[in-house]
């Protein structure tokens, strides 16, 4: 008489799909992708002002989108082109930072760890400076390549959009607060 056979049921231990839900998914990214902008925004005009350049010149551009090419000249009221231009940049950082939130919640492996969110952040910056301004920006608005590349270009997007946007995540995500 032989022995039945056992078999030995592992517990499967499951990763759910979103740590946080769908609400705390877009809070979280809207806040983040507000802070990010601000960061963004200070950068800019921070490196705008160490090269030589007015406060208000990263703000002309994104202003351009409403007004026009108009909005880069000297003549065009600059409180008009400043307040255009950081709701515009506050808008689009919010959405996408609900687009970054949206995706980093479904990676668990960076989800909790912020040297690997780092990096993630600075890439997704670069990426949207070559996929925003330097592509799209290019062929839709021609007055996108009065920028300079490297500074408010690719520097900018990727450590003041980008590292902000990844350190806002983390440091403001629901579970940060239970450590």
């Amino acid at each position: 008489m032989s022995e039945p056979v056992k078999t030995v049921e592992e517990p499967t231990t499951r990763i759910p799909r979103e740590p946080i839900g769908v609400w705390s998914t877009l809070e979280l990214g809207l806040a983040g992708g507000i802070l990010a902008g601000l960061g963004f925004l200070l950068g800019e005009c921070l490196i705008t002002a160490l090269l030589g350049g007015s406060l208000a010149s990263p703000l002309r551009l994104p202003a351009t989108l409403l007004f026009g090419p108009a909005a880069l000249g000297s003549f065009f009221p600059t409180a008009r082109a400043v307040f255009a231009g950081a709701g515009i940049d506050l808008l689009s950082s919010a959405l996408l930072g609900v687009a970054w939130v949206s995706v980093v919640v479904r990676m668990p492996w960076a989800w909790s760890r912020p040297l690997v969110l780092l990096p993630l952040g600075l890439l997704y910056g670069a990426l949207l400076w070559l996929f925003g301004p330097l592509i799209l920006g290019a062929l839709a608005f021609p007055q996108v390549a009065v920028t300079d590349f490297l500074w408010n270009g690719v520097v900018g997007h990727a450590v003041f959009f980008g590292g902000t946007l990844a350190a806002a995540t983390h440091l403001l995500r629901p579970d940060a607060v239970a450590r």
